[in-house]
């Protein structure tokens, strides 16, 4: 839990300087990849892994920055 969290602080904290978001997204989730491989292997498997939401946020992504244009 506690990893969680601070992936989460500093997701923010990376966020504030205004660096290309995905940047920052995904030194966030190597940050919980690692932290959960550290942990416990037998808990990364790909049926874990939400797909789903993976879909959805990259289609926020790409609606956002067809909005900005």
């Amino acid at each position: 839990m506690a990893f969680r969290g601070s992936a989460c602080v500093l997701f923010v904290a990376a966020i504030l300087p205004e660096p290309p978001i995905q940047f920052a997204a995904l030194g966030g989730a190597a940050l919980l990849v690692a932290a959960s491989a550290w942990r416990d292997h037998s808990k990364l498997i790909l049926a874990f892994f939400p797909w789903q939401l993976l879909g959805f946020v990259v289609g926020l992504f790409l609606v956002v920055s067809t909005l900005n244009r």
